[in-house]
């Protein structure tokens, strides 16, 4: 632990209980299913469907179509594959296509 660390640990102790601060380090996790069913649907299925990497033929985007109903109508449980695919073209469209979009 560095040295900036330990002053402000110890700090902490003086203002949260030290169950808090002694616990090991815990993650969390980002409510991607219900980004997709809810605002983030459409600009997702345009940030896959319109990608760039649409052009490589790497996959099956009637496919992709098919996951995003059944994840939107609650039929099955696609977040995290719709969140990768999603970074993935947003990371392609802007480092490899070049593309910088508003």
């Amino acid at each position: 632990m560095t040295r900036d660390k330990m002053v402000l640990r110890q700090l902490a102790y003086k203002y949260v209980p030290r169950q808090f601060i002694d616990r090991p380090k815990q993650g969390f996790g980002a409510p991607v299913s219900e980004w997709f069913r809810g605002d983030l649907y459409n600009p997702a299925v345009a940030g896959i469907l319109d990608s760039r990497l649409r052009e490589e033929g790497v996959f099956d985007y009637e496919h992709v179509s098919d996951l995003f109903r059944a994840h939107k109508d609650g039929r099955a449980e696609h977040g995290w594959h719709l969140w990768t695919l999603y970074n993935l073209s947003q990371w392609y469209d802007y480092w490899i296509a070049g593309e910088v979009r508003g």
